[in-house]
């Protein structure tokens, strides 16, 4: 299962390097909240044993002096080009490890906040909402979607975010406006107001693309955004 969130923020540079790794220290918070065993996460390396060298944050889930050294030294003398910064849990069963990966960009070009679930059981409904919902808030997202591997291939229209199991989208929807949802969530800002809406399509399961009542529903989602023009090309966002 994958969570991506696409955001816009001209003063997010690689230059903010520590607010980048504050803000994935509190979804690693959230995430930590769900799932207890989410308690240490590493920078990758190129070995096993190199991956896990360098926790990433302390018990307050603050930056490690550590980690922003490395990242530091990464980044030196490209400051003005985007990159990556990519974590781990440090579990070595593939078919379990849970990663985050943030794209930094130049201040004209989106952001992305990417996490990467290869047991799709690992986090439930309700905390895959509290992630979101943490991502959309703190990023001021575009949109954020929660699919699982394969969906953008079977998705009804390439050239936009696919409703998959969850789709965030910063408006404000009722049910009458997405009937075919399962369910919706309102997202809420600090001061209360509603920032969007989470669009969940299957409310009572995982959501799968091997079971084709679930990828009918998703379309039908999908259709029904656009016919509404409330679903952006990936180009314009």
């Amino acid at each position: 299962m994958e969570i991506l969130t696409v955001f816009r923020a001209p003063d997010v540079t690689p230059r903010k390097l520590v607010d980048c790794l504050v803000q994935l220290g509190e979804i690693a918070r959230v995430l930590n909240g769900h799932v207890p065993s989410l308690k240490a996460w590493y920078l990758t390396g190129n070995t096993l044993d190199e991956a896990r060298q360098h926790k990433v944050f302390d018990i307050d889930w603050t930056p490690t002096d550590d980690a922003l050294s490395i990242l530091q030294a990464e980044f030196a003398g490209s400051w003005d080009r985007a990159h990556y910064v990519s974590i781990w849990d440090g579990n070595d069963d593939d078919e379990a490890s849970v990663s985050m990966e943030y794209l930094i960009s130049t201040a004209d070009s989106p952001k992305e906040i990417k996490i990467d679930f290869n047991d799709e059981s690992t986090l439930a409904k309700a905390g895959m909402v509290d992630v979101v919902a943490e991502l959309a808030s703190s990023t001021s997202a575009s949109y954020v979607t929660v699919a699982p591997y394969g969906y953008f291939d079977r998705q009804a229209f390439p050239d936009k975010p696919g409703a998959g199991w969850m789709l965030y989208l910063a408006r404000a929807l009722k049910t009458k406006d997405v009937p075919e949802a399962g369910e919706l969530v309102a997202v809420h800002g600090a001061d209360g107001k509603q920032l969007g809406t989470i669009i969940i399509s299957v409310a009572d399961d995982v959501f799968s693309i091997d079971n084709p009542a679930h990828l009918e529903i998703a379309h039908n989602i999908e259709a029904r955004l656009i016919s509404n023009g409330w679903l952006p090309r990936f180009v314009d966002v």
